[in-house]
């Protein structure tokens, strides 16, 4: 456990403070609730486009970007805080073209994440380190494209790499800023 909270501490280090100096394209925090019981969620994010339009279509384009985030989850139902960094990959596809003013737009990532404890509410995750599929939808607006509004549903489990992989499941509100 020990370990677990080091590892932590030095990945929100290198998270939120970059060594090599580039800056962010974005800023995130989200809100959220586990499907399986009575734990709240809180995440904070930064997010690196990587490639801003890797495809294009009539309607709109793909981007790839890189997400990092730390997280924290307080279980109700056992008093328990958790603590979580996670790293993924995140396609998105924008209908950028469509509408004027706002654009919907679809998300998908997976990736690696890092959890303090292994028994969250009454579940068994077999392992600190998890694998996240990450599922998104919602809305991009503001007068510079700016502000981004969505919904978000996480699925966490150790992929069958440890005997017990019971999973989390957590629904997200987030909002992001785009510098």
């Amino acid at each position: 456990m020990r370990k677990s909270c080091q590892l932590l501490v030095f990945l929100l280090v290198l998270l939120f403070f970059p060594v090599s100096g580039h800056a962010f394209d974005a800023y995130s925090l989200s809100l959220g609730n586990s499907s399986h019981g009575s734990m709240i969620a809180v995440n904070a994010g930064v997010r690196k486009i990587l490639i801003p339009r890797i495809f294009e279509t009539a309607n709109g384009a793909g981007s790839l970007s890189l997400e990092g985030a730390v997280g924290w989850w307080h279980d109700n139902d056992y008093g328990n805080d958790f603590f979580n960094v996670s790293l993924v990959p995140l396609a998105m596809y924008t209908f950028d073209k469509v509408f004027s003013g706002w654009a919907p737009y679809i998300e998908y990532g997976v990736g690696p994440v890092l959890v303090s404890d292994t028994q969250v509410e009454d579940r068994e995750l077999g392992s600190s380190l998890l694998f996240m599929n990450k599922f998104g939808a919602g809305l991009i607006f503001g007068i510079d494209s700016q502000y981004k509004l969505g919904i978000r549903y996480h699925h966490l489990s150790n992929a069958d790499l440890a005997d017990k992989n019971a999973g989390v499941d957590i629904g997200f509100l987030m909002l992001e800023y785009r510098l």
